[in-house]
């Protein structure tokens, strides 16, 4: 089942994910300026589409989407970036958000392009926690949200799902 933009974006999963990627585009500059190139490289390992997700709700809940483009560069079949669209939006958009997969090398003439490359950091138990009090209005220990992290993410986030009764934690 593929869900649209606004399914994904309530989950705790993209919530998740949103309080790492503000942080990240707070460093970049994106809510100081409103013409801003900035590449944001996803943590190693994580999944790019839930970080673009994350990125288009952080940039809709703030006022931002309107003012910035967001483009993922895709990696092609023999693992390489593709960098084609990318380097388009660069030349004709003043704002731009690249989300960048782990582990490439960003190509020079991008890179020029960009205002900043920031890393965003991997998801930390602080996030998992603010998530699930912000989608559930459940309180959460980071304790409880380190103990929650020790399983693999997808398996992490099925359990904690809507209606789920998965509150054991440890």
């Amino acid at each position: 089942m593929n869900l649209t933009f606004p399914d994904r974006a309530a989950t705790l999963e993209i919530t998740t994910y949103a309080y790492a990627a503000k942080s990240a585009l707070r460093k970049g500059g994106v809510f100081m300026r409103n013409e801003a190139s900035v590449g944001l490289i996803v943590p190693k390992g994580s999944t790019t589409s839930r970080y673009a997700d994350a990125v288009k709700s952080v940039l809709r809940a703030n006022n931002r989407a309107a003012l910035f483009t967001q483009v993922t560069v895709e990696l092609s079949r023999k693992g390489t970036g593709e960098w084609g669209p990318a380097a388009d939006l660069l030349i004709s958009k003043p704002g731009v958000v690249l989300i960048i997969p782990s582990g490439l090398s960003i190509p020079r003439d991008i890179r020029i392009a960009l205002d900043e490359v920031v890393q965003i950091k991997p998801m930390q138990p602080s996030h998992l926690a603010a998530a699930i009090k912000s989608i559930t209005e459940m309180p959460t220990s980071i304790d409880e949200a380190e103990a929650l992290m020790r399983y693999p993410p997808d398996l992490m986030f099925s359990a904690l799902r809507p209606g789920s009764v998965a509150r054991q934690f440890g």
